[in-house]
């Protein structure tokens, strides 16, 4: 059997005049701290975004002026590591707001089926029936929210997390014009 191929890493490429377009301008933190500026994390974010999951991922940057590439590297890395740490956080706290509303869902349901068998028959007639039919169906859309976020809400925050992973581990390459 013939040994796979290596898969080779979606490279992502930006131009820059110098290394300072590639932080954020407001931020006073030294550089490994630093955040990245909001136009370059949106379009390094995008190009990650298009590369298969399984495809590793490289930064390559190209600069106009010859800067020390170590520290640049480093706060690419660590802001991206950052991120993948506040999207654990906010799964985290997706997960405990879940399990709040499911216990709220329950109760509620738990009421309007409890509510709808015993209405009618201490409220006999057209208006009890109404009334139980309508805590049924309360009952149940008090289950509705829960069970989304159980079910589909937290797949968008897991995929940022990953994704954020992935940048976070890439190797950042920094050429200067009279390297290119």
């Amino acid at each position: 059997m013939p040994a796979s191929k290596p898969i080779e890493p979606g490279v992502i490429e930006l131009r820059l005049t110098g290394a300072v377009e590639l932080f954020d301008a407001m931020d006073p933190s030294p550089l490994p701290e630093r955040d990245l500026d909001r136009d370059a994390v949106e379009f390094i974010v995008g190009w990650a975004a298009d590369f298969a999951r399984t495809r590793p991922l490289a930064l390559r940057v190209h600069l106009e002026q010859a800067v020390e590439a170590g520290p640049v590297v480093a706060a690419v890395n660590a802001y991206f590591f950052r991120q993948a740490e506040s999207a654990a956080r906010e799964l985290r706290e997706h997960w405990r707001i879940a399990r709040i509303f499911l216990g709220v869902g329950l109760c509620v349901w738990l009421i309007g089926n409890l509510g709808s068998e015993w209405v009618p028959v201490f409220w006999p007639g057209h208006a009890g029936e109404f009334v139980g039919r309508t805590l049924l169906i309360g009952g149940w859309v008090a289950m509705w929210r829960p069970l989304e976020m159980y079910l589909y809400d937290w797949w968008p925050i897991r995929r940022h997390q990953r994704l954020y992973q992935r940048l976070a581990a890439m190797p950042v390459d920094i050429t200067t014009r009279s390297a290119v």
